[in-house]
């Protein structure tokens, strides 16, 4: 199913960054129903519209609310040291 991304997600999937922000990626139709579900994409055409959507109140939603991506493994994390 081809949707479009309406958030930039860091790191990358299938060995590929992922798609900038209006920018349409083909992905499995499980996948794509949950980046709509999760609001990261939106459906492309006729087809993927029909997907059920859960009811939302009309409220605008603000075009630069904080969204937590990710954490990408760049580099491992160290631990925290202890006593002495």
């Amino acid at each position: 199913m081809l949707v479009r991304m309406k958030i930039q997600i860091g790191g990358y999937r299938n060995g590929e960054p992922w798609p900038a922000i209006g920018d349409p990626i083909d992905v499995p139709d499980h996948e794509a129903e949950s980046l709509i579900a999760n609001g990261y994409a939106e459906a492309t055409n006729a087809e993927s519209a029909a997907i059920d959507e859960p009811a939302v109140a009309d409220e605008p939603v603000a075009e630069s609310a904080a969204i937590d991506e990710p954490a990408v493994a760049d580099e491992p994390v160290k631990p925290t040291k202890r006593g002495k």
